[in-house]
């Protein structure tokens, strides 16, 4: 998809109609949302599975063994 196509022109007009509407308490709670998800990935390690299948990713491509 282009820039110069008018779906995605349509798109980023919208984006850019949304931003210049929202409040500073739009984005301070947009903002805090970030955050608490952000604190409960960390405080639950959800993140632990993602980094290490990435791990084990990036040591393949690289030619390295993964051993368990």
């Amino acid at each position: 998809m282009s820039p110069q196509d008018p779906a995605n022109k349509q798109i980023n007009a919208h984006t850019r109609a949304r931003e210049e509407t929202m409040t500073p308490a739009d984005w301070l709670y947009y903002d805090l949302l970030g955050v608490i998800v952000v604190f409960a990935a960390d405080v639950f390690h959800l993140w632990e599975p993602w980094a290490a299948a990435l791990t084990r990713v990036f040591e393949r491509i690289r030619g390295r063994r993964v051993r368990r």
